[in-house]
């Protein structure tokens, strides 16, 4: 029995209640296993036994602070797009084991052992980018930001489900308020890294330090898509970035030929933008997530697959033990568009207009739906449209799956505003890309009309939205207009993936709304 067969065998006797059941992982400090931790199925990262009687100290000293430094970051983080953090153990005279959430394999494996063609489809690869570039945006986001300094492919972890999240960071490291400093050169894997993290060299001989911040990961995240858009691992040359007599090559040179191999990819321009040699002129994160965002409606838009059912029904039910999709909606817009009417009328359609009231702060509702053979559950927040309420509206945000923008067809201020609810609606939703459809509300007025058919979907279609217009006494068009978000949502998953179970409550939580009317002005039946 060697070394390693009698550390893993003992391991028993110095941590309790945790138990490595297989190897899922190497590298070349230690090893990931598929692990129970306190009955549950954990991954559990630990070093190769021999390196702790290997003999050299600084080495060992070197990991121990790379583990402490990994574990500590973690813990900080909360993000559905960051591996989750459960806890690290020192087993008694030996080193430390960091446990983390369990995923299905990392992107690296993913694309060498996918057997489709392309290696990965482009729904899968925008999607995947999606996860990527919010957890990015949430690290670059904290008050002291933290950069990765690592991003490749086989530090992105993908669930069974292909959701992916951001692992790995031994080498991340604080930078103070996002601004530039001087860090350790090249502490990534050599073919993601950008080329403000090498030294200046002259004749071989380094000059200065390198200085670089948060977009190092930008960076990291172009040759990311890069090799997921050609199905490979990054292909470089020459090796080094840098000449004899100091200059640095262009990227875009260094990685011609997978550039050459990518041909007119949907994110092509992308991946030069977040591969350009000056990190002034890569995107932002939040940017790049808005580009993204925009590819992924269209393409769920263009899917033929997805056309949507006319034939299929919604169908109100009662609260169901289980649920084929739960999706949160808000709806959004300037004060008087008539959002409250709307999904008044959608729940009620004998709902009498001329009795709604103006909503203060947020009303929410859950109610449960069948479509077609699908029992959905839709949380749907209604908010009110006044600047006095945008803090508390910026809490709902979190965690929508589909925004309905509302404006009012007859009155031009309200379409004016939009861009402006688009903004927020953006920067709030951090953790999900919601599907966005617009709305041109209270068709009824025709005679009024101020905004035409034409400009809302000039306006949509330049911001990757989808356009709809309504009346609140038309039920058959706010039905279908649930019933787009619906089917828009559900196809942006794999149907039948999704299984909620829900608290034994049927209760709804409204807040108080004002006896004053509404200044909606549609026409009451």
């Amino acid at each position: 029995m060697d070394q390693e067969q009698a550390e893993e065998e003992s391991l028993e006797s110095h941590v309790r209640d945790l138990v490595l059941e297989r190897e899922i992982g190497k590298g070349s400090y230690g090893k990931v296993y598929k692990a129970l931790w306190n009955g549950t199925e954990v991954a559990a990262k630990r070093f190769h036994a021999a390196l702790a009687n290997s003999g050299y100290s600084q080495i060992i000293d070197d990991i121990r602070e790379e583990f402490q430094r990994e574990w500590k970051i973690l813990k900080s983080l909360n993000h559905p797009n960051v591996v989750k953090f459960h806890d690290v153990v020192f087993p008694k005279g030996r080193l430390p084991i960091i446990i983390t959430e369990l995923l299905h394999c990392d992107l690296e494996r993913f694309i060498k052992e996918s057997k489709s063609s392309p290696k990965v489809p482009t729904v899968n690869l925008i999607c995947i980018a999606l996860d990527v570039i919010q957890g990015l945006q949430y690290m670059h986001g904290l008050q002291n930001p933290i950069v990765h300094r690592d991003l490749a492919t086989k530090k992105i972890l993908l669930t069974d489900k292909c959701t992916a999240k951001i692992a790995e960071l031994g080498v991340a490291k604080v930078f103070i308020h996002g601004y530039e400093m001087h860090a350790t050169p090249v502490r990534g894997t050599p073919v993601y890294a950008a080329p403000e993290t090498y030294p200046a060299l002259q004749n071989f001989e380094v000059v200065e330090n390198p200085k670089y911040g948060p977009k190092v990961d930008i960076f990291s995240f172009g040759v990311m898509l890069l090799a997921m858009a050609v199905g490979h691992e990054p292909v470089v040359w020459p090796i080094s970035p840098i000449t004899k007599d100091g200059k640095k090559i262009r990227e875009h040179e260094r990685r011609k030929t997978d550039i050459e191999k990518m041909g007119d990819h949907l994110v092509k321009s992308l991946v030069l933008g977040c591969l350009e040699n000056d990190s002034v002129c890569r995107p932002s994160a939040k940017d790049i997530k808005a580009e993204l965002e925009k590819h992924k409606w269209n393409l769920v838009q263009q899917s033929d697959c997805y056309e949507i059912d006319e034939e299929a029904v919604i169908e109100r039910v009662g609260h169901q033990p289980t649920y084929d999709y739960k999706f949160k909606i808000l709806f959004i817009g300037d004060k008087g568009v008539g959002k409250s009417c709307l999904f008044q009328r959608f729940q009620n359609p004998n709902y009498k207009i001329c009795l709604s009231t103006a909503t203060i702060s947020l009303g929410i509702n859950t109610e449960s739906f069948k479509y077609g053979s699908k029992f959905v559950s839709l949380e749907v927040v209604d908010t009110a449209g006044e600047e006095l309420y945008f803090a508390l509206q910026a809490m709902y945000f979190r965690r929508a799956h589909g925004i309905f923008l509302v404006c009012d067809v007859t009155n031009h201020e309200t379409f004016h505003n939009i861009p402006r609810w688009l903004e927020q609606a953006r920067r709030c939703c951090t953790e999900t890309s919601p599907s966005i459809i617009l709305i041109g509300n209270k068709t009824d007025q025709e005679e009024n009309r101020k905004v035409s058919h034409e400009e809302g979907e000039k306006f949509a279609k330049r911001n990757g939205l989808s356009y709809l217009e309504v009346s609140a006494l038309e039920v058959e068009k706010i039905e279908h207009m649930f019933k787009t978000m619906i089917e828009t949502l559900t196809r942006s998953v794999d149907p039948g993936t999704i299984k909620i179970e829900l608290a034994e409550t049927d209760d709804k939580v409204e807040l108080t709304k004002s006896s004053k009317k509404s200044k909606c002005k549609c026409k009451s039946q």
